[in-house]
């Protein structure tokens, strides 16, 4: 029982392992053909694959870095105007490169692959940090948040309120909030004030509690 277990997983494994070759190939093909016909990479895979649907998701490309890598090296001892762009490295020195890339041994593809990881998750946290996805992040968060709320003041009764204000001017999402009915007329009773002024004096005080060094 557990040698057919083991032979499972390591059948598994190749065929993950051939399935990724196969991948590679295929980008290999992509970049050469893209190359001499002055294409996108990505335009060609399309073609390739024949379903824009299939080329859509793109995974981690031990040759990406590969490539990336050697001509970054080549350029160091270059003047500026005179270094490569990746497709012309490619066609130029495509069967140097990719016999290199055919000798890479299990450990250094791995490691190709993680460093590329690496290199997306970089770029989607910097991605992350942009002033549009802070804006959208707060947005869809609050939208649930409200929703939720909402639902509970329905469900149970209780009655609540939240306010969410900026605490900076570098920030950009608008004044968020929910008032049940008994707290919006608990501004009204107990604080002498509508609700919605209420909100613009506490965006107010937050804004100034910040620049005055609280």
């Amino acid at each position: 029982m557990l040698q057919k277990k083991a032979r499972r997983r390591e059948g598994a494994a190749g065929l993950t392992k051939d399935l990724n070759r196969a991948h590679e190939e295929l980008l290999i093909q992509a970049e050469k053909i893209s190359a001499e016909h002055n294409r996108m990479t990505q335009w060609t895979k399309l073609q390739l694959l024949g379903s824009k649907m299939q080329g859509q998701k793109r995974s981690a490309s031990a040759w990406n870095v590969f490539t990336r890598k050697e001509m970054e090296e080549v350029n160091k001892n270059l003047p500026l105007g005179q270094r490569y762009t990746l497709p012309k490295y490619i066609q130029q020195h495509y069967q140097d490169v990719k016999a290199r890339y055919n000798s890479l041994s299990d450990e250094d593809y791995a490691a190709l692959i993680e460093e590329l990881c690496d290199v997306r998750e970089d770029q989607n946290a910097i991605k992350c940090r942009q002033p549009k996805a802070v804006l959208c992040n707060v947005t869809a968060t609050f939208q649930a948040l409200t929703h939720e709320v909402h639902a509970a003041h329905l469900r149970t009764g209780i009655e609540t309120f939240y306010v969410a204000a900026c605490s900076s001017l570098d920030q950009t999402h608008e004044l968020k909030s929910y008032f049940s009915p008994i707290a919006q007329q608990f501004c009204k009773d107990v604080l002498n004030m509508d609700y919605t002024v209420l909100l613009h004096r506490f965006e107010a005080y937050a804004l100034a509690g910040v620049h005055s060094g609280m």
